[in-house]
């Protein structure tokens, strides 16, 4: 008698029923099938624990196999057997009863896209937009090859499109469209892009309030529930201002400080730059804005979202003109982020500043794959001590245990792909296989 085990990540499907006497369980990834059964050589319901070894290790043969003439071996839609003998190896019966599966942890991704005025239009010219803001839904939410539609049915997207209307109270900043957190949600926020980018016919003034946007989608991302590492995407074009101040744009000290809070709260944020703040000259008399403003601001944004050091503005107009209300004494502006004064100690975490659809889409592709998880969750827990008796394997190349370029299991269950194999997973690789002996696991 065999018994399925069950589905655990909605992107797999079990694949066939094993052969008596024999257990395998396997894992492809990305649409890509997921095989898992325990079997009994008896006929009977499981009785024992199973070992499943990649082809190479030997392991002693089980009892005979008694084939079921009442059913058939399952096959795939072309009609041809989903695997063949060859690709498990015969176990004793004894190690049938177990039913370890592994769960692909699934990670949280809220994009953040700044719907300023200025994404639309600059000074009268509306061709604007086919620049920036077209191109950006089109890279993220194209049915055939956007970001979104490609990885949602791994990776948990919500979105949201921020700005401070003018014509709003202070209290109603920010303004967001939005759309919740879940898997398969690339036609959801298709919609909800499309509506954000519906502007007014007449005079209009969307200003760029990120640090209170920022802080909107960390609660949002703080108070979901389901489990693995959260993200946010921020794509802006602007330098921020504040809801309590829309001009000039004084906004980098709580934009900096609302990134390193959500990092703080286990939330990493990944900034891509478009348009005026990648590409301006650093002149106050064009952005509006002092000292570590344009490409110096992505990087502070950049270093904030990592958790890395970030330089201070000592800007003196940046100092005299955006801390009206926030000074302590003698004086003395109070910032609300953390910095560091010596430039030499400032990290240098990656930003991006792509430069039309083909290559947003190409950062934005590789951004998200950063966020595809290498960490497998194991549902039967690994004995202290026999950790490294495990064998992984990506596209059937082995992996070793406690390399920093392989793998380590870590709480008896978390199995988690390191360095170069993370990368391999995470960009290219099809198949994972995770291994372990019988007497390995806790029963």
């Amino acid at each position: 008698m065999c018994t399925r085990l069950r589905r655990v990540v909605p992107f797999v499907l079990p694949l066939r029923l094993c052969g008596s006497g024999r257990r395998a369980l396997r894992f492809a990834l990305w649409g890509l099938p997921l095989l898992g059964a325990a079997c009994s050589a008896s006929g009977s319901s499981p009785s024992g624990v199973s070992t499943v070894r990649p082809p190479g290790v030997t392991a002693e043969p089980g009892p005979p196999a008694v084939p079921d003439p009442l059913t058939p071996a399952p096959t795939t839609p072309e009609g041809d057997p989903s695997f063949s003998d060859e690709d498990i190896e015969g176990v004793q019966d004894r190690c049938n009863e177990l039913d370890a599966q592994f769960e692909k942890i699934v990670p949280s991704v809220v994009v953040l896209v700044d719907r300023s005025k200025s994404m639309f239009e600059s000074n009268g010219d509306k061709t604007v937009r086919a620049a920036l803001w077209d191109p950006l839904a089109d890279a993220l939410t194209n049915a055939t090859d956007g970001v979104i539609p490609q990885l949602q049915g791994e990776v948990r997207f919500g979105f949201a499109a921020y700005n401070r209307d003018a014509a709003q109270a202070t209290a109603a900043c920010p303004s967001l469209a939005s759309v919740p957190i879940s898997l398969d949600n690339g036609a959801a926020i298709s919609t909800a892009y499309a509506a954000a980018g519906v502007v007014p016919a007449d005079y209009y003034k969307w200003d760029t309030p990120t640090a209170e946007s920022v802080r909107a989608v960390t609660t949002e991302l703080t108070q979901f529930g389901e489990p693995g590492p959260k993200y946010v995407l921020l794509v802006t074009d602007g330098n921020p201002d504040r809801c309590d101040l829309a001009d000039p744009q004084c906004g980098q000290d709580d934009a900096i400080a609302a990134v390193q809070a959500a990092y703080a709260a286990g939330i990493t944020t990944f900034v891509v730059g478009i348009g005026e703040v990648a590409t301006a000259a650093n002149d106050p008399g064009v952005t509006g804005c002092w000292g570590r403003c344009g490409a110096l601001h992505l990087q502070d944004l950049a270093n904030a979202g990592r958790g890395v050091p970030v330089l201070r503005n000592t800007d003196p107009d940046f100092l005299n003109n955006c801390f009206d209300g926030r000074r302590g004494p003698n004086n003395v502006q109070v910032f609300t982020a953390s910095y560091v004064e010596d430039p030499a100690l400032a990290g240098a975490a990656p930003y991006f500043v792509p430069d039309g659809r083909t290559a947003l889409r190409e950062a934005l592709a590789g951004i998200l794959r950063q966020v595809r998880s290498c960490t497998f969750t194991l549902t039967q827990a690994v004995r202290p001590g026999q950790e490294s008796t495990g064998n992984v394997a990506l596209d059937a190349v082995p992996l070793s245990y406690g390399d920093p370029d392989g793998w380590i299991l870590t709480g008896g269950k978390d199995v988690q792909l390191r360095g170069a194999a993370c990368e391999r997973l995470q960009n290219q690789a099809e198949n994972v296989q995770i291994y372990f002996p019988c007497e390995a696991y806790i029963r």
